[in-house]
């Protein structure tokens, strides 16, 4: 295991692997965050993590699973209690609400999460790469905004407005709208639709202007929830950016 050098409570593990592919995976991930440092979505993300220095981010190798299949990456809480937005109730694994006396709502405080990332799952060899969103930093800051709002005490799953049940909940959306920032930021054509796959975002949905009307709700909820983070990612002066003022 090796400590970010920029981000200290930034941990990447790749004890799971061999030796040597240990060593790899260890310095391609601290690459790969260097390179989103360049970007001011990446920036935002990782500082982010930083100020929230009590709790802990750990990347790791991941390991494909009949359950979650080759082609993915995951973020999880070691606390998914304290990781959920307080007041709100945690839902199943599947996102389905449980029983009234099984429900337990989030505390808000807090948790250390896991980042399981291989940047070698979204090689265009893969059968991974097939659209918007789908690069290996891509997914990778995808994850990491899931983790930041788990160690926030932030992550809540609200569905989506009607028309958008593609994107699955609110935290995806978050992902999503982050990681589309990051995308127009490097000037990649196309932005991802969705969280059904990679489909590409089209008209009128491309338009910033257009955007801010559809998720209104949405996007004012980053700013309350973490309204440094969100203050920080409009600064992206990139084509798509919905949180600029």
């Amino acid at each position: 295991m090796k400590t970010y050098s920029k981000v200290p409570n930034i941990y990447i593990d790749g004890s799971t692997l061999s030796s040597a592919d240990r060593t790899k995976y260890e310095q391609d991930i601290a690459a790969m965050l260097d390179r989103l440092l360049l970007t001011w979505a990446g920036w935002a993300t990782l500082i982010e993590v930083y100020y929230l220095a009590k709790k802990k981010m750990t990347i790791v190798p991941y390991i494909a699973t009949p359950e979650n299949g080759v082609c993915n990456a995951t973020a999880g809480a070691k606390d998914p209690q304290a990781a959920t937005l307080k007041g709100t109730t945690l839902l199943n694994p599947n996102g389905t609400l449980p029983p009234k006396e099984n429900r337990v709502e989030g505390t808000g405080v807090g948790s250390d999460t896991t980042v399981r990332f291989s940047p070698s799952t979204w090689g265009p060899s893969t059968g991974c790469n097939t659209g918007p969103g789908a690069n290996a930093d891509e997914i990778l800051l995808h994850e990491m905004v899931h983790g930041v709002r788990q160690m926030a005490g932030r992550s809540v799953k609200e569905a989506p407005p009607k028309g958008s049940e593609g994107l699955t909940n609110y935290e995806e959306f978050v992902a999503i709208l982050v990681s589309n920032i990051y995308r127009s930021e490097k000037n990649i054509p196309g932005l991802r639709k969705d969280h059904a796959g990679f489909a590409q975002l089209t008209a009128p949905d491309t338009d910033p202007a257009q955007f801010k009307t559809k998720f209104a709700s949405f996007l004012s909820n980053v700013g309350i929830e973490q309204q440094r983070f969100a203050n920080n990612l409009a600064q992206a002066t990139c084509a798509f950016n919905p949180l600029r003022p």
